[in-house]
């Protein structure tokens, strides 16, 4: 069955959307989703009156990202699939002003599995059970909490159906959306670079997984907000103050994932751990002495300890900043690492 999140784990279309990534799924999805709840929201209602209407606007908001990741693919004009996220956009902002950050799972089609009804998670319980999850799995790729929820509810949608005799075109589907990782996603499309900043920090802070899509639009986003695409010596752990400070030496953790991502200011630059880089995104890590090996989807890279110089698929790059080595962690400029993760 075809299984589509929403959440961040955003986005590659970067939303987290985990993504029907496959054509065939996509076009399948979207034959489902025609058959859903007409809904008409006033564009002069700001706020969800209640909590049933929130859930109905996410639900709404989550198909309207759809409709524009649709317009895109056939090619339609940018005024189209812009018109989609500008209203997915307003959705989740009244939605997450109000009644902050959940996570929901429904049954798609609607007309003939919404009276199944939903499941929301909130972040804390979200937490819990990914932290529980992580116990039972090795990373990088523990399965969300949602996956079995959302099985749950198939399941019974499904023993209920069969109990009455009811018979329904398609299949129940699953279908997850995170308010924030919605509104992230959505604003990030619109090329509104600070809105779209700082959802996505917001949503770093209330999804417990890591997505590198994710961490790679956040760095992409802040580079147009703060330095007009290049990106700033003194990143944003100094620059914005949302994010905790740290001083010379020091040391900030953004919590994914249930561990902590860690960011550390040294001289003037901010430099990233590598074994983060490893468990985080997914790249091959290697060592012979001083020497380090990376290798991603596309490029390999070989840097030395103690060296500002790296070979990127036998290019030379200057780095920003040194190769530098404590205790039993080697760590990178986070200005290297955000350039090479952007390779595919």
């Amino acid at each position: 069955m075809l299984r589509l999140i929403l959440a961040l784990q955003l986005v590659t279309m970067s939303l987290s959307i985990a993504m029907a990534t496959m054509e065939n799924e996509i076009e399948e999805l979207w034959q489902v989703l025609r058959y859903r709840p007409l809904v008409h929201i006033p564009k002069t209602q700001k706020y969800p009156k209640d909590l049933e209407e929130a859930k109905r606007w996410v639900k709404e908001a989550a198909y309207l990202w759809l409709e524009a990741l649709d317009a895109k693919k056939r090619g339609k004009p940018k005024s189209v699939w812009q018109a989609y996220y500008q209203e997915a956009a307003r959705l989740t902002k009244g939605v997450f002003d109000k009644f902050g950050e959940f996570y929901l799972i429904w049954l798609v089609p609607e007309n003939d599995w919404g009276e199944f009804g939903d499941i929301i998670l909130y972040p804390e319980q979200l937490r819990e059970d990914y932290e529980e999850i992580l116990k039972s799995n090795k990373p990088p790729m523990p399965i969300d909490p949602g996956f079995f929820y959302g099985e749950m509810l198939q399941r019974e949608a499904l023993r209920v159906a069969k109990q009455k005799g009811k018979k329904y075109k398609y299949s129940p589907n699953q279908f997850e959306a995170s308010v924030i990782a919605i509104l992230a996603d959505s604003l990030y499309y619109l090329g509104h670079w600070r809105e779209a900043m700082e959802a996505l920090e917001k949503a770093m802070e209330l999804i417990p997984w890591f997505n590198p899509f994710t961490f790679e639009k956040w760095i992409e986003c802040a580079t147009k907000v703060y330095r007009k695409g290049k990106l700033p010596t003194k990143f944003l752990l100094v620059q914005n103050p949302k994010i905790p400070q740290s001083t010379s030496g020091g040391m900030a953790a953004m919590k994914t994932k249930g561990i902590a991502f860690l960011l550390r200011f040294k001289k003037g630059h901010h430099y990233v751990p590598i074994s983060r880089l490893s468990l985080f995104l997914g790249w091959k890590v290697e060592r012979e002495g001083m020497e380090i090996f990376l290798k991603t989807q596309d490029r390999e890279v070989k840097l030395t300890v103690g060296g500002r110089t790296a070979y990127v698929n036998g290019f030379k790059v200057r780095l920003s900043g040194f190769v530098w080595e404590e205790g039993k962690e080697v760590w990178l400029p986070l200005q290297f690492v955000a350039m090479i993760g952007k390779g595919s």
